[in-house]
């Protein structure tokens, strides 16, 4: 008898326990989304980043050249330097 009147009381704690890690995953996902939200704002700011960085370093080249100071072959060597956010 007494196995018996065990049983429920063991089906209650495991619904409850099923019920938890339910309750659990869901967190957990959307602590997910949130992160991978957060990593594909930051990749845009970084790709914004870098193409500013390109701009002002070619108008600084243009400066440079234009008084003379900075040969052709230089600037396309230095320019083979970045990378893009992807390859990294």
């Amino acid at each position: 008898m007494d196995i018996k009147d065990e049983y429920p009381e063991k089906i209650r704690s495991l619904m409850e326990e099923v019920r938890w890690s339910k309750d659990k995953q869901i967190d957990l996902e959307q602590k997910v989304e949130n992160e991978e939200r957060q990593v594909k704002r930051h990749k845009e700011h970084l790709l914004n980043l870098q193409e500013n960085c390109r701009d002002l370093d070619g108008k600084y080249r243009r400066q440079v050249r234009a008084l003379g100071v900075l040969k052709e072959d230089e600037d396309q060597s230095e320019q083979s330097q970045y990378m893009e956010i992807d390859q990294v």
